[in-house]
């Protein structure tokens, strides 16, 4: 049996966390933080595939986070902000997600 795909999120509001885990827990191991903080913790501790990250966090912006990411990492930014992002250096907004869509979610393990 392969192991799961190990996705972490970070996500501080906890409705949007129970629907990550009720849509993709079954599928994928979860690791949810609500901080970069808490990211960046787990990160140091263990390896993932995938990082959902939330744009804004009580510690700072998703963007913050960009740099303790590895390259061979996917990466889906969502945020609830009607306010339009700014990609850091290195870096290309590819789909800015009002609600982020599961199915958007899924093609990102394919990428």
């Amino acid at each position: 049996m392969s192991e799961k795909v190990k996705i972490l999120i970070v996500e501080d509001y906890s409705t949007t966390q129970e629907l990550y885990e009720e849509a993709l827990g079954v599928l994928y191991e979860l690791v949810m933080v609500s901080t970069l903080a808490e990211a960046k913790n787990a990160l140091a501790q263990d390896d993932f595939q995938i990082a959902i990250v939330d744009g804004h966090l009580p510690d700072g912006t998703g963007y913050d986070l960009a740099e303790s990411l590895s390259s061979k990492m996917k990466v889906v930014m969502g945020s609830g902000s009607e306010t339009p992002s700014v990609a850091p250096v290195g870096y290309e907004i590819v789909d800015k997600l009002k609600a982020i869509k599961i199915a958007k979610l899924w093609s990102a393990e394919d990428r």
